[in-house]
């Protein structure tokens, strides 16, 4: 693969193994597809009304695993309904996971999104990023806004920003960070998620996980003009 020891150090920086898990694509964003075995994962995206109700429920069965027994199917739902995209990770007709997004007058919001547990750190995430990052670009915002617990989702959200970097497509990016009381009510997640990055992992100790904190993120992506 050319420049292969450039692409795997992107990858790796952001704590994924893409000997184990990827294969080169030739898109203007996205170099690597997420795959399993000999099945790729395939992401597709929908207008929340086109989505059947086979799909809709493999995705709340999928939203149920990544959060854990105490996150009801009408909550996964709320993050589905009404949204502007919802984009879908397919492996074979099995659903792994889901995000959504909606098109702001200044910004793409980050709605929600859910991954299934055996497919955490293969690469899915950050094609749903990926495709919302594009999602921006097609509607020329530079501006990405986000809510979350997770570090997890803080590092799957920068290591996509640092190779659009990485790859000129953007010039840079500012985050700004505003800590949220209470705005969940609860923890969402069954066990407090980390993303293995001490400094990222240490950002969200202030955080008041049982009472439901959050931060509010926007993150600011510098471009030509």
């Amino acid at each position: 693969m050319e420049n292969e020891d450039y692409y795997n150090a992107i990858l790796k920086r952001s704590g994924l193994k893409p000997e184990e898990y990827y294969t080169e694509e030739h898109d203007y964003l996205t170099l690597y597809h997420a795959k399993t075995g000999p099945q790729k994962m395939r992401v597709i995206k929908f207008r929340p009304e086109n989505l059947s109700k086979g799909v809709k429920n493999r995705i709340v069965k999928a939203g149920m695993l990544a959060f854990g027994p105490d996150m009801t199917e009408e909550e996964i739902m709320e993050h589905i309904m009404p949204t502007d995209n919802v984009y879908v990770g397919f492996r074979d007709s099995d659903v792994m996971g889901f995000a959504t997004a909606n098109i702001e007058e200044d910004a793409i919001d980050f709605v929600g999104s859910a991954v299934h547990p055996d497919y955490l750190r293969k690469g899915l995430y950050s094609e749903f990023v990926m495709q919302r990052v594009t999602l921006a670009f097609e509607n020329n915002k530079s501006i990405i806004k986000l809510r979350t617990q997770n570090p997890i989702i803080y590092l799957g959200v920068t290591g996509s920003l640092d190779h659009l970097v990485d790859i000129d497509a953007i010039e840079g990016y500012d985050v700004e960070k505003e800590h949220v009381k209470r705005l969940y009510g609860r923890m969402l997640t069954s066990i407090r998620p980390y993303s293995g990055i001490k400094k990222i992992d240490s950002m969200f100790d202030v955080l008041d996980y049982k009472a439901g904190d959050a931060f509010s993120l926007e993150f600011r992506m510098k471009r030509e003009k």
